[in-house]
């Protein structure tokens, strides 16, 4: 299956910091500039946003679709009911009486789980593993679906984000470039697979 559009922008963009912000060749010493090692770091904070906000829209994308299969097909998919199990909030209890003249509890249930989600959505920040799960678990990905390896990088990367973002540069070891560009390399890779596991959900 082909990946989606969201995706192949993410893929373009981080392409484009590596030309942008990485050396056209790697040292085979581990041997950079002062400024090599600073436009290092600035490819690890952008390369993390852009995978932040990759997730983050592709996971509302899906939300988006699944609610209006049920507004305008009345479908009932895999995204909504996990929306549904996993919201923190409560439900509600079911009404004592019925009224012909006011907006179907379903619909009005399904509206508010999909707001409540995209709400959560606009405060996440980060890439951490707590992040990850909770942008993924509450539409449908499974544990199962995940990769253990994967989601210990992008955690280890979210850890190595927030070094750079609130740290001096005389506090941080210096960066290997070429590190760099292989490690958002391998969490591409698993974002194409969880792009294409979200593109299948039904």
């Amino acid at each position: 299956m082909t990946n989606s559009i969201r995706f192949s922008q993410a893929a373009r963009r981080l392409g484009e910091l590596r030309r942008r912000f990485l050396p056209r060749k790697f040292s085979p010493t581990g041997a950079y500039t002062a400024r090599q090692h600073d436009l290092a770091r600035a490819f690890r904070l952008l390369a993390h946003a852009e995978i932040e906000s990759f997730l983050e829209d592709r996971c509302l994308e899906a939300v988006n679709h699944a609610h209006d299969l049920w507004v305008n097909e009345n479908r009932i998919t895999s995204v909504l009911i996990a929306l549904l199990a996993f919201r923190e909030q409560s439900l509600g209890s079911i009404p004592h009486e019925l009224d012909p003249t006011g907006p179907s509890s379903l619909r009005v249930r399904l509206w508010e789980a999909k707001n409540d989600y995209g709400l959560r959505l606009r405060h996440n920040h980060g890439i951490k593993e707590r992040n990850v799960l909770a942008m993924l678990m509450p539409i449908g990905v499974r544990e199962v679906d995940f990769d253990a390896i994967w989601v210990g990088e992008m955690n280890s990367f979210g850890t190595a984000r927030g070094e750079v973002a609130h740290q001096t540069v005389t506090t941080l070891k210096n960066m290997d470039p070429l590190t760099e560009w292989q490690t958002v390399g391998r969490l591409l890779g698993g974002l194409k697979g969880i792009d294409a596991l979200i593109g299948r959900m039904r």
